[in-house]
């Protein structure tokens, strides 16, 4: 009784990542019917230890990949791949060369 207590708990708590991390990626419709019917699956086919042990896994994975996914937004650098370029450049004391873009001909006729 106190396992199916556990694995209950554990199941809620994935369940909690899992809607929080994937509303913005996929409908929660589609993550939490697949939660739990894989989950009803385990827990018939495998014993408490086991099914508490690819629970924890799982929960772990989840919040992992959620402060993963809160740092790049924390840290993540707002210049363009062009000024990360540019900016290596100088920093090494080169200079990149201007870039043809066309117009310089439509300003000279």
């Amino acid at each position: 009784m106190a396992a199916k207590q556990i694995t209950q708990n554990l199941f809620k708590k994935i369940v909690d990542q899992a809607t929080h991390q994937f509303t913005t990626y996929t409908p929660q419709s589609v993550a939490v019917p697949y939660l739990t019917s894989h989950f009803q699956k385990l827990e018939t086919d495998t014993s408490d230890k086991k099914l508490a042990q690819q629970g924890e896994a799982v929960l772990s994975y989840l919040q992992s990949t959620r402060k993963h996914q809160e740092l790049l937004e924390a840290y993540a650098s707002p210049i363009s791949e062009d000024q990360k370029i540019e900016a290596t450049a100088k920093r090494v004391g080169l200079q990149l060369p201007k870039l043809f873009t066309g117009e310089e001909t439509e300003n000279k006729q």
